[in-house]
């Protein structure tokens, strides 16, 4: 049975591979200097860990590799191969989907059905890769051809298909949802869709990967199935980083307007069963313009903005800008003065 080269892997491998490693180290660079990191940040990572270690492993198959190996050594490899494939395309789309998550304040309900698919990633990467695992132990009779490879059959390829193209698509449907709800220019809705619509390039390899999964009397099954895995995780992790480097592009350019990569958290108005009004955390992009139609308590229209400080005395020897200092955490808060009723007065 035919196999790819090392000459082949080589080309795929620092074409995809390449791009998207240096993807994810231009964006930590980005997020580290403005002081944004998130756990974003911390899946993009992971994925760029287990890329290279299938860049390793990659290297080593094919008929001609740099090393020679032993059989019972390109078994190990190719468990290695299985797994890190599985666990690197879902760490991608969960470092996406907590990208969108960061976006949207935390009184919106869309926020939890975000939390709660990033939460189903994970659950469909271990629900994908168990089966995966299952079928390659149970039947052994693997371990003794020339090039070890396990025969995963057409269910699993279905099933890998389907959770792929679900993820995908909440992948673009939830940022689509989210510009509903928040007031932005042409631009920079323009920019979320396409860079979140981008997404669906990684659901084409998703189909072609998967469709070779499936067992096909062909020399080059093989080939291609271990070409679209390069692909599909050089194109996941690719796509989780654009939305940083994008609007990290933008600025550069100084269209400030297409900054769409912000803090995880600014304030937001709270208020308390005392009349009270506390200052707590959301997005910085929501706080340009929300119409608070999802609270999940009343309906309504506003705008919420970051209100003025007020002035003190001279006596507090306080300036103006350090009112405007942030709290250290989430947790933290300050009061702004309770608003005078003057249409009481009036009467």
């Amino acid at each position: 049975m035919w196999s790819p080269s090392t000459t082949t892997n080589w080309v795929f491998c620092i074409t995809f591979f390449g791009v998207a490693q240096l993807s994810t180290i231009a964006r930590m660079w980005v997020r580290y200097r403005k002081q944004r990191l998130w756990w974003d940040d911390g899946w993009a990572v992971l994925t760029m860990l287990l890329s290279i270690l299938l860049d390793i492993l990659l290297l080593l198959e094919g008929s001609d590799p740099i090393i020679s190996i032993s059989p019972h050594i390109q078994i190990v490899n190719y468990w290695l191969i299985l797994i890190s494939f599985t666990v690197a395309v879902w760490c991608a789309r969960i470092s996406l989907m907590f990208s969108i998550i960061r976006l949207i304040p935390p009184f919106f309900t869309l926020r939890r059905i975000s939390e709660w698919a990033a939460v189903s990633f994970s659950l469909a990467c271990l629900g994908i890769l168990a089966p995966k695992i299952y079928t390659c132990a149970s039947d052994r009779s693997w371990y003794n051809m020339q090039n070890p490879r396990c025969m995963l059959g057409p269910n699993i390829g279905i099933g890998e298909l389907t959770t792929d193209l679900v993820a995908d698509i909440t992948l673009v449907a939830i940022p689509i949802r989210l510009l509903g709800h928040v007031n932005l220019s042409k631009e920079k809705r323009r920019m979320l869709i396409i860079i979140f619509g981008a997404s669906l390039l990684t659901s084409t390899a998703s189909v072609v990967h998967a469709v070779f999964l499936m067992p096909v009397d062909s020399p080059y099954n093989h080939f291609i199935v271990g070409i679209t895995g390069e692909v599909e995780v050089g194109i996941a992790l690719t796509v989780a980083n654009l939305g940083v480097l994008t609007s990290f592009l933008y600025r550069i350019m100084g269209k400030r307007d297409g900054d769409i990569d912000s803090k995880p958290y600014t304030h937001y108005p709270s208020f308390q069963t005392n009349g009270d009004i506390r200052m707590r955390r959301v997005s910085d992009l929501v706080t340009s313009g929300i119409r608070l139609t999802d609270t999940g308590l009343v309906s309504t229209s506003a705008r919420v903005q970051e209100p003025e400080p007020e002035r003190k005395d001279e006596q507090l020897g306080s300036s103006i800008s350090d009112l405007n200092t942030s709290p250290s955490d989430g947790m933290d808060s300050y009061e702004t003065p309770k608003p005078k009723n003057s249409q009481g007065n009036s009467m």
